[in-house]
């Protein structure tokens, strides 16, 4: 009986090694996102019907798990204008986009671009740029 527990007690000793779990909570501070709009130019004006052109490029040191395109009307309480989601596993990924200004009243418009670092949106990178939309 006395071999029994004492084989008992060195089996359980050796089943409770510490495991090396790799901690991804230092490698996710590592992530680097970038976001170029190449166009629309910051404060760039545009005349009713007229298509602005909204082309970039997204790139990291890691795999980027989509973006957002967005257009908000600023002076209109950030109403959306225009939105695009596209879900991609890519260290740089381009986009090119366009959007007719067809707003009767001047104002001014805001280009946000979001990357997505991880699914849930933790890592993330965002650039706004804003422009001006002409009325009539």
């Amino acid at each position: 009986m006395k071999h029994l527990i004492a084989l008992f007690f060195l089996s359980s000793l050796i089943s409770c090694q510490k495991k090396v779990v790799n901690d991804d909570s230092e490698q996710d501070q590592d992530v680097t996102i970038s976001v170029n709009l190449t166009s629309p130019f910051e404060n760039s004006t545009f005349q009713i019907s007229e298509v602005v052109s909204i082309t970039g490029t997204i790139s990291s040191n890691e795999t980027i798990h989509g973006y957002t395109v967005e257009l908000f009307n600023a002076s209109n309480n950030d109403s959306l204008l225009f939105s695009s989601n596209v879900h991609s596993h890519d260290a740089t990924l381009n986009f090119t986009y366009s959007w007719t200004h067809n707003l009767s009243v001047t104002s001014d418009v805001v280009v946000r671009v979001t990357a997505l670092g991880d699914h849930q949106g933790l890592k993330s990178e965002v650039l706004n740029r804003s422009i001006q939309c002409l009325g009539i």
